[in-house]
């Protein structure tokens, strides 16, 4: 505990790339010591993450190689807690925050890829597709409906893992909302690969 908090403290200040990923060394090292701390790792890495980010808006490369090896340690994280169910929940509402901040933000582009990546485990490694996932999915839609066809490989097996692991939810009361978004998806983007114009 007190070292992680040392690292991140140190990493608060000197915003380096190779710094951040080293995280991602400790938690393949000590994957379950890591693990249970995992809701608030994430809610570190969002903050470092945002912290960064703002910060790389004005042309600071090195905050914006940083902030995007957060996101990779944030996956990295997901990985090694893909069989703590309950660690993944409290860590899904932090991240659901951070993918609605990239997902909605034309400038925050850079950081899709890694995103997605994000969205995609957390879609397949939760038991089922949350309230906040649903949002992030419509967040997502509006972002591909503006700029997003470039990600379109990323964002397969997004798409993929909200129909197969959504456990009913598209037939229930909130279903034909969530029904009718997955549908305007697919269509949006056959008709981007038939008429790309």
């Amino acid at each position: 505990g007190q070292v992680l908090q040392a690292f991140f403290a140190l990493i608060k200040e000197i915003e380096n790339d190779e710094l951040v990923s080293s995280l991602e060394t400790v938690i393949e090292v000590y994957p379950d010591e890591v693990t249970a701390q995992g809701a608030l790792i994430c809610r570190q890495l969002a903050e470092a993450f945002t912290a960064m980010a703002i910060v790389s808006d004005r042309e600071d490369y090195d905050s914006s190689f940083a902030a995007g090896a957060t996101l990779s340690v944030i996956v990295a994280l997901l990985r090694s807690s893909s069989k703590y169910p309950d660690i993944l929940a409290q860590m899904e509402p932090p991240l659901c925050l951070l993918l609605d901040q990239i997902l909605g933000n034309e400038e925050m582009l850079d950081y899709v890829e890694e995103a997605l990546d994000i969205l995609a485990h957390l879609a397949y490694s939760l038991p089922t597709i949350t309230p906040g996932l649903w949002h992030n999915l419509e967040t997502l839609f509006k972002m591909f409906s503006d700029c997003g066809i470039e990600f379109l490989a990323e964002i397969y097996p997004v798409m993929v893992y909200f129909t197969l692991r959504s456990n009913g939810q598209l037939s229930s009361a909130a279903g034909p909302s969530h029904l009718a978004l997955i549908h305007q998806f697919v269509n949006h983007v056959t008709q981007t690969i038939v008429d790309p114009s």
